[in-house]
């Protein structure tokens, strides 16, 4: 990704990169190269992999610092869910690892190293984040977002276990909602949520 990178003109640009380096089938070895066939999902091969993601993304950070454009650029990195049933499993995780997807925001002009946060923010504040930072959505949207949230905001998780076959139902066997308001990995913030909200346009339903 790294290597990739250059400028092109001076006008602001928005650019989307989509890797799948995290998901199983496990590919990819300690040098990040790819394997003659697919690796058994351990803890060692999960970690793994999910190093070569984190160097593939660095390598691209760095570049961009390389170009002089790093400061001045929004970079949001973002998961749209957690660890999967296998992965789980393999790293000896519970349900918390699913309700946790990694959620990385530097905004423009912002200095210094990356930092872990405690702060509740979620995917659905990345059009807020985005609104506040690029101050391109007047009227739009709050500038608020999970990076402003107190400690014990509210969030919805729905749980459940894909398959396949559920591209072909109209229902999500076995969705189960949860309100987590605290942080994600206590079990005190966790509890059952009483009914599922489906919008009525909807034609997916859920039990």
């Amino acid at each position: 990704l790294g290597d990739r990178a250059y400028v092109s003109g001076t006008k602001p640009v928005a650019r989307f990169i989509h890797t799948l380096i995290t998901h199983l089938p496990i590919t990819l070895d300690v040098n990040c190269r790819p394997l003659p066939r697919p690796s058994p999902v351990t803890r060692k091969s999960v970690v793994t992999q999910a190093r070569c993601a984190i160097e593939a993304v660095t390598g691209l950070l760095d570049n961009l610092k390389r170009l002089d454009i790093y400061d001045k650029t929004t970079i949001i990195i973002l998961a749209d869910h957690g660890f999967s049933a296998e992965y789980a499993h393999a790293l000896g995780d519970t349900n918390f690892g699913f309700a946790n997807p990694v959620l990385l925001f530097k905004g423009r002009g912002h200095r210094g190293s990356l930092k872990f946060s405690s702060h509740p923010a979620h995917s659905a504040d990345v059009p807020a984040m985005l609104c506040s930072d690029l101050e391109a959505c007047p009227g739009f949207c709050q500038p608020l977002s999970g990076l402003d949230a107190p400690a014990n905001r509210r969030r919805v998780h729905h749980h459940y276990f894909w398959q396949h076959n559920f591209w072909e139902l109209d229902r999500i066997p076995g969705l189960k909602g949860f309100t987590i308001s605290g942080p994600v990995r206590s079990p005190a913030s966790w509890s059952r949520s009483p009914k599922l909200y489906v919008h009525p346009e909807q034609r997916l339903k859920f039990i």
